[in-house]
């Protein structure tokens, strides 16, 4: 297995182009987006701060409800899950203090009425190039008879990436078949990491091969172009269809992977045994056989 990486100055206008393959934020709370009717918009946002430097992220918040309500403004980091990608909130990450609004993170909105929330996002002097997961919210505070408590929230997904000399470095951290004995073509599954400090955007391939080098199976790594965020984890899980029985006995898998800005490669390989049900059938064939000719012999032994 072999890994690649390099450092470089990228613009800034790349680095919001790589952004722009980040995911869809489809699934940042949808849940309270239609049952509380709390709407934020745009749903994320992708920006590259030079360190020391700012800048504001601008949104807005709209009480689509029949009543008052009050909104209390948050910021909460999250990671991509590495078999959904989806965000999973919750994380500690330094960008969450980075994060101020400078028109008060409290504010109150007639039943139709939308405001306009302002963000600044000030990357402190010293900060190494890498990318942050940032939720900014917008949670309703409930207040009832003295009582003061937060409900639904719903927010922006904000990628940040702090500008200077980035690295790209896109590892295989497993490859594993689902079996290493299969009766039936096997899934397997490819672990990839990014230990570089922006998105990775990748395409591969799977190829297997019998022991002799002939192939027998190739299909492509991921849906079109994938991507592994900056620090992140991806599991690929690659069906294999259509493995023809003639590929009966070991077998070698190997993925081939080209990924960032400079198409740099890294390898993976694995190995299992395929024995197909029809191989099965051969094998107790071949067994009733010989069972028969030495049950034979043996009755012509005692005969004689």
């Amino acid at each position: 297995m072999m890994f690649e990486n390099s450092k470089f100055q990228i613009p800034n206008s790349k680095i919001v182009f790589l952004a722009s393959f980040f995911i869809s934020a489809f699934c940042i709370l949808h849940s309270a987006l239609f049952v509380h009717a709390i709407a934020i918009s745009p749903l994320k946002h992708t920006i590259v701060v030079d360190p020391g430097m700012s800048q504001d992220v601008a949104f807005t918040v709209t009480n689509d409800t029949d009543q008052e309500k009050t909104y209390r403004m948050n910021v909460d980091g999250f990671v991509v899950d590495a078999v959904t990608s989806r965000p999973v909130f919750g994380q500690i990450t330094p960008a969450t203090r980075w994060v101020s609004f400078v028109s008060g993170d409290t504010f109150t909105l007639v039943p139709g009425q939308r405001r306009e929330v302002v963000a600044t996002v000030r990357v402190p002097n010293g900060e190494a190039p890498q990318t942050y997961y940032v939720g900014v919210f917008a949670q309703e505070v409930n207040q009832s008879e003295g009582n003061v408590g937060l409900g639904a929230r719903v927010g922006t997904l904000v990628f940040l990436t702090v500008g200077g000399v980035v690295t790209e470095d896109l590892q295989i951290e497993y490859m594993t078949p689902s079996s290493f004995f299969s009766f039936d073509a096997p899934t397997i599954d490819v672990g990839l990491y990014n230990a570089g400090t922006v998105v990775s955007p990748y395409v591969g391939e799977l190829i297997i091969t019998t022991m002799s080098d002939r192939v027998v199976y190739r299909a492509p790594l991921g849906e079109g172009m994938s991507r592994v965020y900056a620090g992140m984890k991806k599991n690929d899980s690659l069906s294999i269809n259509d493995l023809s029985w003639r590929a009966i006995g070991p077998l070698s898998a190997t993925v081939v992977i080209q990924y960032g800005i400079e198409k740099q490669m890294v390898y993976g390989g694995t190995t299992f045994w395929f024995m197909p049900p029809v191989a099965w059938v051969g094998v107790m064939v071949l067994i009733l056989i010989l069972v028969g000719f030495f049950g034979i012999m043996h009755r012509r032994a005692r005969a004689v």
